[in-house]
C-alpha cells in the first residue's frame, strides 16, 4: 500500500474508532470470485476463503505446511481443500454478508422459507482450530449435505469425501 493510501485510510479508520463504530466489511451478496469477493479469515496457520451462498456454501481452506517450490521465494501456498455445505432451504431474503474487523468473526444472515439462518466462522490461534457456527430460529431445520475435496497438488491427492445428514453409504460419512 503506497504512503498515499495510508495516509487516508489512517484518518477514516480513527474517525470510525473515535465515533464508536465498529469495523465491518458488509455485503448484500454472496461472493463470486475468491480474489475479490471471497472474505478471509486465519490464525497465522490455518486459513479459509468463505464465499457465503445462502445455499451452496463454499469455503477453500488453507494450511501453512502446504507449500510448493524450494526454500527461495520461488514458491507458492497451496490450497488444503474445499468443502462445500449445501442446505436445503428456498431462495434467502435479507441477505448480509459480514466481517467484523475488531472481533475477526464472519456472519452470514438472511432468512428463508419463514426462518432466521445465521452462520458465524472464525480461526482461533489458542486452539488452532476454524470454527463453523450455523444456527437457525426453529429447531430441526438446519439440514445440509457436505462434501470436502482435497487440492490435486500432488500425488496423495485425496479426492472427494460428502456426507448426508446422519446417513452413512460407501463413500459417505456421517457428520
Amino acid at each position: 500500500m503506497n504512503l498515499i493510501s495510508r495516509a487516508f485510510l489512517a484518518p477514516l479508520a480513527l474517525a470510525a474508532i473515535a465515533s464508536g463504530q465498529r469495523l465491518a466489511l458488509h455485503y448484500n451478496q454472496p461472493a463470486e470470485d475468491w480474489q475479490s469477493q471471497a472474505l478471509p479469515i486465519g490464525n497465522g496457520r490455518l486459513g479459509a476463503m468463505i464465499f457465503g451462498d445462502a445455499r451452496h456454501e463454499h469455503l477453500q481452506l488453507n494450511e501453512i505446511s502446504l507449500w510448493t517450490g524450494d526454500e527461495k521465494d520461488t514458491g507458492s501456498y497451496q490450497n488444503l481443500g474445499d468443502l462445500w455445505l449445501d442446505l436445503t432451504h428456498g431462495a434467502p431474503q435479507g441477505y448480509e454478508r459480514r466481517l467484523d474487523i475488531d472481533t475477526a468473526i464472519q456472519q452470514i444472515a438472511y432468512s428463508a422459507d419463514g426462518i432466521a439462518y445465521r452462520r458465524e466462522y472464525l480461526a482461533s490461534a489458542p486452539q488452532q482450530l476454524l470454527v463453523l457456527r450455523y444456527t437457525a430460529d426453529k429447531p430441526r431445520r438446519l439440514q445440509r449435505h457436505i462434501e470436502a475435496e482435497r487440492c490435486p497438488c500432488g500425488a496423495d491427492y485425496g479426492g472427494r469425501q460428502s456426507a448426508d445428514g446422519g446417513r452413512q453409504t460407501g463413500q459417505r460419512l456421517t457428520v
